[in-house]
């Protein structure tokens, strides 16, 4: 394989490694904050720690909007 193929798979590994650490990031942060908010709806021992609830699920809902769009973001670039 000469020098110009093996750089051309290297860029697309690095690539494809790179995307695919991304979209890992994304699905974590979206299973995070999904799982936050689950709590805040379902577990009233968890409220106790936040005064204003509403205000912290919302930003929950705005990271798992986020995290969301960044996956199918991602996505279209593979």
């Amino acid at each position: 394989m000469s020098n110009t193929n093996t750089d051309h798979v290297n860029k697309h590994l690095s690539r494809t490694l790179i995307l695919e650490a991304l979209y890992a990031v994304y699905v974590a942060e979206e299973k995070k904050a999904f799982a936050n908010l689950n709590n805040y709806l379902n577990n009233a021992a968890g409220i106790g720690e936040h005064p204003d609830v509403v205000a912290e699920a919302k930003k929950l809902v705005e990271n798992i909007g986020s995290a969301r769009a960044n996956i199918e973001l991602v996505k279209s670039m593979k």
